[in-house]
């Protein structure tokens, strides 16, 4: 029976991960017009494909996350979450796979905060060691028990500055003033 199930897995990782992406393509050739097939950004994808355009830092890490095979996110909007903004629970299986499901406040920033959170998938796949990043005073837990990184806070705040600068580099070379910032569904 154990043999069979270590067949089984790496075959339906094979099943589920290869056929989406195009013969030949790279994880910087995803990330410049798509997602990768192993991102699922739901309700956002629209966002998220425009913050790809707006955002280096967002767009290596898309690229980063599309190399990894074994890796699957899910974004989900839920309505707001007392005592955070966001929240990312990863899985680490047996197998090597990774599992990260990303849950973003309705009606945030979500383009600090999906670079945040994908900061914190990219600590797991390099395998940040989160106790000595306490250690070291470059991680805290918050009051609800989870960590917090400065290289997510840092990662997260780039990518809204880069966005911002993108929207507004835009407005003026358009010659319109620049628009409040909105999420997509207002």
């Amino acid at each position: 029976m154990r043999r069979v199930r270590s067949l089984a897995v790496p075959l339906v990782l094979a099943a589920v991960v290869l056929p989406g992406a195009p013969a030949g393509s790279s994880a910087a050739a995803v990330c410049e017009s798509s997602l990768p097939i192993n991102i699922d950004a739901g309700a956002l994808e629209t966002f998220a494909l425009g913050l790809l355009q707006q955002s280096q830092t967002f767009r290596q890490q898309c690229q980063r996350l599309a190399a990894v095979i074994v890796l699957r996110v899910q974004v989900r909007l839920v309505p707001s979450r007392s005592g955070s903004r966001a929240e990312t629970t990863i899985r680490r299986f047996d197998t090597g796979a990774l599992r990260a499901d990303i849950q973003l406040s309705f009606g945030e920033d979500y383009a600090e905060l999906l670079a945040h959170e994908f900061e914190h998938v990219l600590e797991q796949v390099d395998r940040v060691s989160l106790v000595k990043q306490v250690e070291t005073g470059q991680a805290w837990l918050t009051e609800r028990g989870a960590y917090e990184t400065a290289r997510a806070i840092q990662t997260g705040a780039r990518a809204r500055h880069e966005s911002e600068l993108s929207a507004a580099e835009a407005v003026e070379a358009n010659g319109r003033a620049v628009p409040r910032q909105r999420h997509p569904f207002q």
